[in-house]
């Protein structure tokens, strides 16, 4: 039996500025706050049911909660401002959940996972500083079933097949169905769900493990931004379709007791339904994010040192934000990151990301229609000490 208990609380706060050519501020600041807290909780039993039979029972809750504040998001020289705006959302979640791992022979197992979500008071209050009025809007109870089975069989005693599928239930943001910063409330915002499968070989030869795969999903409802800008402050969320097929091939190494690698090459065709029912691909499947990746890294250990570098090149990447469908440039991002520990329960730690210090987009989909938000940060590092008692 196992059960934990968790907290969190994070704050943000958001300033933008529009210059012109000249350097003269073109646009009003814009300026947003939130702060939220998440409460979880979490139990769940093994059972033994033979000698090698398991069987899980579990159960799960989470407390979301936000406080928001917008300022008026009014150009320069236009009238009138849109009205300041604060807003108080929560939500509750709650799963149970079962598994049952089944060894059907000495070389078949069957593992068959079953998760129900609901989700309760869903609610938002938004008020116009100005007018001292607020709106008091409720989303509707939901819930979802989850069921997921996978089947392993075992052809060596160094080699393996698998095939799974199963279903998938993602909720969106709170801000995203209320409103907050730049973005507009969409109170009939769906959640995502959807049907994925895979099927893989997996063969383990000396200090080699090998896996192929094969993946396919359809999710309904994906949450994407439909119109407005973050520039004007009317972004606009709502649900499309988008589906995916492709096929995966990595490679571990062992190369000694010191060192290891892993390498891995993904191809796929990425599509989602447009939105712009008014263009010519209204309504069509389109290409959007990234058809080819891929990965690699490198991994030192010895006595009490450690060290990794890992590099992630994406490609192929299509802009799924224009009519053109035009073809972004690829990403690479690149980590390292060493630690020394002189004891058990020490380590100091130095990782540092974007180590070429490239400024890539960090999505094939900005924030909204006009502008690319999302690229990634400069190099940074983070140098850290932990002590475990």
């Amino acid at each position: 039996f196992t059960s934990n208990i968790s907290y969190g609380t994070q704050e943000r706060n958001y300033d933008q500025t529009t210059w012109k050519s000249n350097g003269a501020i073109s646009s009003a600041i814009k300026y947003s706050w939130r702060k939220g807290h998440n409460t979880n909780i979490n139990v769940q039993k093994v059972f033994d049911v033979n000698g090698n039979d398991k069987f899980l029972l579990g159960a799960s809750f989470k407390r979301e909660d936000l406080d928001v504040y917008n300022s008026p998001t009014k150009k320069m020289g236009s009238t009138p401002a849109k009205p300041e705006r604060s807003g108080a959302y929560n939500r509750d979640i709650y799963s149970l959940y079962t598994s049952y791992d089944w060894q059907m022979t000495d070389a078949d197992k069957l593992i068959v996972n079953l998760r129900e979500t609901f989700v309760r008071n869903a609610k938002g209050d938004n008020t116009d500083m100005s007018t001292g009025v607020t709106t008091k809007t409720v989303q509707v109870n939901q819930s979802k079933f989850t069921p997921e089975i996978q089947y392993i069989r075992d052809l060596t005693d160094s080699s393996s097949f698998y095939a799974k599928a199963g279903k998938s239930y993602r909720l969106p943001e709170l801000t995203k169905i209320f409103g907050g910063s730049v973005i507009l409330p969409s109170m009939d915002l769906k959640p995502e769900h959807g049907v994925h499968y895979e099927m893989g070989y997996k063969l383990n030869e000396g200090n080699r493990s090998w896996r192929l795969a094969v993946f396919d999903y359809d999710v309904k409802d994906a949450i994407e931004s439909i119109s407005g800008t973050a520039a004007e402050g009317n972004l606009i969320y709502s649900n499309t379709d988008v589906k995916n097929t492709g096929v995966e091939l990595s490679l571990n190494v062992k190369h000694n007791d010191d060192w290891d690698s892993f390498w891995g090459v993904t191809y796929s065709n990425p599509k989602q339904k447009s939105f712009k029912t008014n263009s010519s691909a209204g309504g069509e499947w389109i290409k959007y994010n990234n058809q080819f990746q891929f990965n690699m890294g490198v991994n030192y250990h010895a006595d009490k040192f450690a060290s990794a570098l890992s590099a992630n090149y994406i490609g192929m990447r299509t802009d799924g934000t224009s009519d053109t469908h035009a073809r972004l440039k690829p990403a690479l991002y690149t980590d390292m990151h060493f630690s020394y520990a002189p004891e058990k329960n020490q380590k100091a730690f130095l990782h540092i990301n974007n180590l070429l210090d490239r400024k890539d987009y960090t999505t094939s989909k900005g924030p909204d229609e006009t502008t690319y938000g999302y690229y990634t940060t400069g190099i940074n590092f983070m140098v850290g000490y932990e002590y475990s008692f």
